[in-house]
């Protein structure tokens, strides 16, 4: 919208390329609670690193560190019929990814990211 107002006022305006954004895939088959329990990891390229735990419960932990400084927050998970997942941290609020999982590993597509970045890769 900004690019149309931006060309209304000055038709010779030169609008910069948007930035390539990563969509989450369509999910094609349901994923069980059995399929993500154990101890996953990511890194992005960046250095920060991410740490998921699920068990057979319902419940998660998760890690976050970065520049020598680390987070962890836990809580209770749920998996729908269309792939996303939800983790619910003891009144800190919910966090949507939607999931795509392969054996051992398993990309993560933050929803509601609105830089459109790239999945965590995670690995178990």
């Amino acid at each position: 919208m900004a690019a149309n107002l931006l060309q209304q006022l000055d038709p010779d305006a030169k609008i910069p390329n948007q930035p390539e954004v990563t969509k989450p895939p369509e999910a094609v088959a349901a994923i069980s609670q059995t399929q993500l329990q154990g101890n996953w990891s990511a890194k992005r390229s960046t250095g920060e690193t991410f740490q998921l735990s699920l068990d057979d419960k319902g419940k998660f932990s998760w890690k976050f560190s970065a520049n020598g400084k680390s987070q962890e927050v836990r809580g209770v998970y749920a998996i729908d019929k269309d792939g996303v997942l939800a983790l619910e941290m003891n009144d800190e609020g919910t966090l949507l990814a939607q999931l795509d999982v392969k054996g051992d590993t398993m990309d993560f597509y933050m929803l509601g990211d609105s830089q459109g970045s790239a999945p965590l890769k995670f690995a178990r």
